[in-house]
């Protein structure tokens, strides 16, 4: 595969999954909530700051996109080890960390509410997890990026 069709298919995958978030975010949460608070009528006075909190922490996710949606600019014009691809990765992986402690946060409230809802606490944690995953992945690619750049430059130099 080229890599104009390779940074294509890397935007097609950018978009989906911004409007996948979109969704995600913005309808399925607040119906979610809205069916929680009818199942769980004590868990009322959760409902918007929950909601206010998903708003709020999909930011950072939406900031992500768009810079891995320049990072696909990057390769599609044939330049992957340009020096900003390495910092907007960098970036994405401290977005990711701030995502982590923000999820973290939420956990830690929630057990001192004293809200042990299996279901809620396990996919905070699966949203933790996804995105330390995520800070890790995007570092080492970060530093990676960065790397190749060095040696791209090395061995332009070199006769």
């Amino acid at each position: 595969m080229e890599k104009k069709d390779t940074g294509k298919w890397l935007k097609v995958i950018i978009l989906m999954a911004g409007l996948i978030s979109l969704v995600l975010a913005f309808v399925l949460a607040p119906l979610l909530g809205k069916e929680l608070v009818v199942l769980n009528p004590e868990l009322k006075y959760l409902f918007w700051p929950s909601l206010i909190f998903i708003w709020i922490t999909a930011i950072p996710l939406f900031i992500s996109l768009y810079l891995f949606y320049l990072i696909s600019q990057e390769i599609m014009v044939d330049n992957p080890f340009y020096i900003k691809n390495s910092i907007r990765l960098t970036i994405v992986s401290r977005l990711a960390l701030l995502e982590a402690g923000l999820y973290l946060f939420a956990l830690l409230t929630l057990i001192i509410l004293g809200v042990f809802y299996i279901s809620l606490l396990l996919i905070i944690i699966i949203i933790m997890f996804i995105g330390l995953a995520m800070a890790v992945i995007t570092a080492i690619l970060a530093h990676l990026i960065d790397k190749a750049r060095r040696i791209e430059i090395e061995n332009e130099l070199t006769i």
